[in-house]
């Protein structure tokens, strides 16, 4: 992830197998989840990167997104 105001480096994301395709943030921002072309689904402190969670679908992911709760995904 990068800094959108100096363009710098600011964290690392969980690592992934394939190519991460895209990024969720929950409503309260203290997580960060992504997913890739695997169908792997990685969730992270958005603060401080430290991994919380992570699955694998068995298919591709196209789009994720959190419930308005923040507790599903």
């Amino acid at each position: 992830l990068y800094d959108a105001r100096t363009g710098k480096v600011a964290r690392d994301v969980p690592a992934h197998r394939g190519r991460i395709d895209g990024f969720a943030y929950s409503p309260d921002g203290r997580v960060l989840a992504s997913f890739d072309s695997c169908g792997a689904v990685r969730a992270a402190d958005a603060r401080t990167g430290k991994p919380l969670f992570a699955f694998d679908t068995g298919w591709p992911v196209h789009a994720l997104a959190f419930s308005p709760s923040g507790r599903s995904l």
